[in-house]
């Protein structure tokens, strides 16, 4: 993942077959949820985003309205008062990469940002490296981003 390069054609094909296995698993997922068949889901989805509106017109959604209309919904279905309080857990939870990088300090200088990620990203790579032979799982079918030298001239 570079911004300054393309991606090789092996790159792309393995990103576009990525790109399937999410869309497949996302369709499934709507298959299953809407009890609608694959047939009718791809003749929904072929790839459109759909306003919100029109997701409930062609049965994708009960309901418009957000956390507070949701929050009503669950409690309705597990038979609670209207008021009960209910516990909600974020996902996914952030990362350890994604904690180090919200507690930067970001500033208006550009490069001074590049730095302090660069001083992080260096500070990482060495509990990376203790980590993954203690039984970190190794994904081979992940994009991965590649060991880069900080002080290697671009």
């Amino acid at each position: 993942w570079t911004m300054t390069k393309d991606f090789t054609p092996a790159q792309k094909v393995r990103f576009e077959e990525w790109l399937d296995r999410v869309y497949d698993d996302f369709t499934s997922k709507v298959s299953e949820g809407r009890k609608l068949t694959r047939d009718a889901v791809e003749k929904i989805a072929k790839g459109r985003i759909w306003t919100g509106e029109d997701a409930k017109k062609i049965g994708l959604v009960d309901e418009l309205g957000g956390y507070p209309i949701a929050l009503k919904m669950v409690r309705k279905e597990l038979k609670l008062s209207d008021n009960a309080p209910i516990t909600l857990k974020v996902y996914p939870e952030k990362s350890l990469f994604s904690k180090l990088v919200s507690e930067l300090k970001v500033t208006v200088d550009e490069e001074e940002n590049v730095a302090a990620i660069a001083r992080t990203l260096e500070d990482l790579q060495p509990i990376a490296r203790t980590v993954k032979p203690l039984g970190h799982p190794s994904q081979s079918d992940i994009l991965k981003m590649w060991e880069f030298d900080w002080n290697q001239e671009i």
